[in-house]
């Protein structure tokens, strides 16, 4: 199996399931070669289908991890709207991967939080997982449930998470457990062999979903506004951004909406005006372990659902999105994303730093423009 992986902070973490799963890999000789890890912490899954617009790994590989299930359930569960996204975005990544790679098995992993739904209800974006899935043909596995069913719910008390934190699994026995139960699905999957493959797409679930999605490219970015891009490393990330500080871009999308602004937050990144329908969402983009020296920078996405309203929205004949920054205008609204930090305003004495990397869109750009605003 070569392997490419999508997923959030539980992916990413030091001694994480990846970790020992990548061990495993080594000590089965080759039966599993993870060949691209996309994963990036604090994502959810339209970050997941950014990375797989941006690379090729999905040509090169026949197996595609996905692990944004927990992250999902913070930012989309608490409202009806906010899930009939989720499920356009969730469909839409496997929906895409399959379109790109008619061959390829899918395996959802799905993580839950200590005190998660689990615990007394039926999850709902575990559950939707589980109808996609099924519909798509392609495989997942509910950590939390399988643990739960075999153990009992006790067992995924405080211990088997990090000390103080209900989001991450306990390195090393839980992760090493996790390792184990994904490989096992994984084997699983290796010597079920699907003599359906490839075969015609089944129709979509949701015809709005956002398999269709494009994005603007850093260089795109850097050509339409004359800003030669910055470089940013470290030992695992390489990536480069331009810097749109100071500047006023607006972009005309015409029958979509934008779902996602991905950028660099270092310790001068300032906060973000998006401006749509008159209002002013001004957007701290500010992360907590950037503010606290943890990190030098962190490759970050804005989820955009709370700027696009209903879901008529979705396609719409045109919408307007203008990205600036100094004072607001007109009706104003704060955001804070959950990883945030709460914070608004900056230092004018110090540069207008916002290193976008790209924006992720449904729909066409049919119009852009680039105002230097001097400030």
């Amino acid at each position: 199996m070569r392997i490419a992986v999508v997923g959030g902070s539980n992916t990413v973490v030091n001694r994480g399931y990846l970790y020992f799963l990548k061990n495993s890999c080594q000590r089965e000789e080759g039966d599993f070669d993870i060949r691209y890890d996309l994963s990036t912490g604090n994502t959810t899954c339209g970050y997941g289908i950014l990375q797989l617009l941006k690379s090729n790994a999905l040509k090169s590989v026949d197996t595609l991890i996905i692990e944004y299930a927990l992250n999902d359930e913070f930012i989309y569960s608490p409202s009806e709207i906010l899930m009939r996204r989720w499920s356009r975005t969730y469909e839409a990544l496997i929906r895409f991967a399959l379109r790109e790679n008619p061959k390829i098995e899918i395996l959802s992993i799905i993580f839950d939080t200590r005190q998660g739904p689990f615990r007394d209800r039926v999850p709902r974006i575990a559950s939707s997982i589980y109808y996609i899935s099924e519909w798509y043909g392609v495989n997942y596995i509910d950590i939390n449930a399988n643990l739960s069913k075999k153990y009992g719910k006790s067992f995924l008390d405080e211990p088997f998470y990090m000390p103080g934190d209900s989001a991450h699994y306990s390195p090393p026995l839980a992760t090493a457990m996790i390792a184990n139960l994904v490989s096992e699905k994984l084997y699983l999957m290796k010597s079920s062999v699907n003599l359906l493959r490839p075969y015609p797409l089944p129709d979509p679930i949701d015809p709005l979903n956002y398999s269709n999605s494009s994005f603007m490219s850093v260089e795109q970015i850097s050509d339409r506004t004359g800003a030669a891009p910055l470089n940013y490393s470290n030992w695992r990330f390489s990536t480069q951004a331009v810097n749109i500080g100071g500047r006023s871009l607006c972009f005309r999308i015409e029958g979509g909406i934008m779902l996602g602004i991905e950028y660099v937050c270092e310790s001068n990144t300032i906060p973000i005006i998006i401006e749509r329908n008159g209002i002013s969402y001004i957007v701290s983009t500010m992360k907590h372990g950037v503010k606290a020296g943890e990190y030098k920078f962190l490759t970050s996405y804005i989820t955009c659902e709370f700027l696009n309203g209903d879901l008529a929205q979705d396609s719409a004949n045109e919408t307007v999105y203008v990205l600036r920054f100094g004072d607001p205008i007109g009706e104003i609204i704060k955001y804070t994303p959950r990883d945030g930090f709460e914070e608004y305003s900056h230092n004018p004495v110090t540069e207008s730093l916002f290193p976008i990397v790209s924006i992720h869109y449904t729909g066409n750009i049919i119009e852009f423009t680039d105002t230097d605003a001097g400030q």
